[in-house]
């Protein structure tokens, strides 16, 4: 038997998600409603059966008759048992229908007013991405041409310094 307590329950993390575990809370609880209407019909057709049977043999000692009118009584108080399983299912058929139906005109209603609310790829650009995206390049170009600068000192002295060095070579080559 389905129970409310058997339905895992976690936090849902989208709107679907939440609509699905309402739905599904919704249906456990309609199980659980049928469960106890079955429980109730059949208790009360156990009553019917057992009321039948005791006015059948009331009915076969007072009349002496035979095992036919016991059996016409029984057939008439399940007949009437049938017609109310029947109208009881019946109502609770229409119910849990009504219930579903009302669930997906909900989540469609949802859904539609997610889709024209959101904003689709091209919109949420110069929305959402631009600013960011335009300072982080902004930071690279200023590094890149700091870091340019700095190389070019570094080459720049590097140069200066090999002249140096080959000049120093060529002084002491001669004079030592």
């Amino acid at each position: 038997m389905v129970t409310k307590s058997t339905v895992r329950k976690r936090k849902p993390v989208t709107e679907k998600e939440e609509a699905s575990a309402k739905a599904l809370n919704l249906i456990a609880s309609a199980a659980v409603e049928a469960a106890k209407v079955i429980a109730s019909s059949a208790l009360d057709a156990t009553k019917v059966i057992a009321n039948s049977a005791a006015d059948a043999t009331k009915v076969m000692h007072d009349r002496g008759a035979g095992d036919h009118d016991t059996l016409l009584v029984l057939v008439a108080s399940v007949d009437n048992l049938e017609k109310k399983f029947s109208e009881k299912f019946a109502d609770i058929k229409n119910d849990i229908k009504a219930d579903i139906k009302d669930l997906k005109d909900t989540n469609s209603c949802r859904i539609s007013a997610l889709e024209v609310d959101k904003l689709n790829v091209k919109d949420s650009y110069p929305v959402l991405y631009k600013v960011a995206a335009e300072k982080v390049r902004d930071d690279h170009e200023v590094r890149i041409r700091s870091n340019e600068k700095n190389i070019t000192k570094i080459v720049t002295i590097g140069g200066v310094l090999l002249v140096l060095l080959g000049i120093a070579e060529f002084l002491m080559s001669k004079f030592l």
